[in-house]
């Protein structure tokens, strides 16, 4: 519980201090990616969970760099 609940408040936190420093407090568009964003589904932090993104970046990386 307390991993859970202490993620859980950090990434609140970062959500709340970037929406009110760099977006004088708007409502943010927040995209949870990585493997474990999708324990906090319903826990309403992010409006969509693409768990692959990290690794659908960097194919696109590679396929733009590459010299075939």
């Amino acid at each position: 519980a307390g991993l859970y609940y202490g993620n859980l408040g950090a990434i609140q936190f970062v959500i709340e201090q970037i929406s009110e420093r760099e977006f004088s407090g708007k409502r943010l568009r927040v995209i949870g990616c990585g493997g474990f964003s999708s324990l906090f589904r319903d826990s309403g932090l992010f409006d969509h969970i693409v768990p692959d993104l990290l690794l659908r970046g960097l194919l696109l990386a590679l396929r733009m760099n590459s010299k075939d």
